[in-house]
């Protein structure tokens, strides 16, 4: 019988005695002699043998913080005269500057948040918050009681 033949018929005898679906049997005929020869290897053994590549970090993710955008207001009262105010509306929750510029000292109130900034003249006297209470509120100078402008906040 031929090498190649033997080889065949004992690779499918194998094979066919094995019960163990986990056992690989490799036969191999040697050209030269004739002589077969057969291997027998598990698959935990070949999988010790056999390179696979594999990792254990975590998939890398950017997370890049977008800052909100600040709403800016500039109010000025001068010669008796309001400009830049009126109604100011402004989304809930989000953070608000407001600039004001007097020609008299007096003081910026912000009814219902509690806010208080001193105005010069000269000088711009600013008020930052983040507008986190719903409502219609007041801003005025409040010594000389002139309403400067309405903020509501809405949803």
């Amino acid at each position: 019988m031929k090498p190649a033949l033997i080889a065949a018929v004992l690779s499918l005898s194998v094979a066919a005695c094995s019960s163990d679906a986990s056992v690989t049997t490799t036969v191999a005929a040697t050209p030269t002699t004739g002589a077969v020869q057969a291997t027998s290897t598990t698959i935990a053994e070949q999988a010790s043998t056999t390179a696979v590549p594999t990792t254990t970090e975590a998939p890398t993710t950017t997370t890049t913080a977008v800052a909100p955008e600040v709403l800016e207001f500039e109010i000025s009262y001068l010669s008796g005269a309001v400009e830049g105010g009126g109604r100011i509306e402004v989304p809930l929750g989000e953070p608000v500057v407001i600039r004001i510029d007097s020609d008299v000292a007096d003081e910026g109130h912000l009814h219902g948040y509690d806010i208080f900034v001193d105005l010069e003249p000269g000088a711009t006297g600013v008020i930052e918050f983040v507008a986190d209470i719903p409502g219609i509120f007041e801003l005025e100078l409040e010594g000389a009681r002139v309403l400067l402008a309405d903020l509501e906040v809405a949803p």
